[in-house]
């Protein structure tokens, strides 16, 4: 801790970011080793002089990634008192990346991993990658964030297989999905030779289409459905209220 001239204390702050891709049918997370507990961890960077706490974010995410061009958002202020020993105050950010832009590899020694098959983590990062994990799930049901982690052009098989990686379900039904991705008109065809299915074809996303304050949004039948179906409005509340909750237990323990 640092002391202003007043003699109050002030904590450090370090910024999280969970950065996600999609490689090989599996939602992937960025990890580094944690120096003090040899376990894996979330990428973080120490906030500097004068530095906004998104540029440390996105700082830190180009030094990993080698790229400029990601999607950004912040998750959450972890305050230190609700986490024993920590002795910072943790701001956290995820970003994700659509596989075709990264290398083989990000910059040693971060590695990519699966979420589904995760070794114990540093002391506080499970806690949030799970959070960084629940708000991307309630995101695609009301946004257009999945298509963050496509490719330019894509087709609605590799659009469905996107969305149910990401909610580790893979019940979608087929035909009601192209529904309502057809019925929210946010798609451009292109012409694809690699595409053999015939009942595919190649799509790109309309961002134009699509843009409310700034932010990427889909709108189904006047705003009134999200992507899939469900109210954008009862999405948006159910989101507040759960992370409202989410804050409250994690305040608790």
């Amino acid at each position: 801790m640092t002391a202003d001239r007043a003699g109050v204390e002030r904590l450090p702050v370090r910024v999280d970011v969970v950065i996600f891709t999609l490689r090989d049918r599996d939602l992937r997370v960025c990890l580094v080793p944690a120096s003090a507990s040899g376990r894996s961890a979330l990428p973080d960077a120490a906030l500097h002089a004068g530095e906004a706490l998104e540029a440390a974010a996105r700082r830190q995410a180009e030094a990993l990634l080698g790229v400029r061009e990601f999607y950004l958002q912040q998750l959450y202020t972890f305050d230190p008192a609700w986490h024993s020993g920590a002795a910072s105050l943790r701001v956290a950010y995820f970003a994700l990346i659509s596989a075709d832009k990264l290398a083989p590899a990000p910059a040693a020694p971060a590695d990519w991993h699966s979420v589904y098959a995760l070794q114990p983590l540093a002391p506080d990062h499970a806690e949030v990658l799970d959070y960084a994990l629940t708000r991307l799930r309630y995101k695609i049901e009301y946004s257009a964030v999945a298509f963050e982690l496509l490719p330019a052009v894509f087709t609605l098989r590799e659009l469905q297989e996107a969305y149910m990686v990401i909610l580790n379900d893979y019940r979608l039904d087929k035909a009601n999905f192209r529904k309502k991705i057809r019925e929210a008109q946010i798609l451009e065809h292109r012409r694809v030779e690699r595409i053999a299915d015939r009942d595919d074809q190649g799509l790109a996303f309309d961002a134009q289409r699509q843009r409310t304050e700034g932010v990427r949004r889909v709108a189904v039948d006047e705003c009134e459905r999200g992507l899939l179906g469900l109210r954008a409005r009862q999405v948006d509340g159910l989101e507040s209220g759960l992370f409202g909750q989410r804050q409250r237990e994690i305040a608790a323990r």
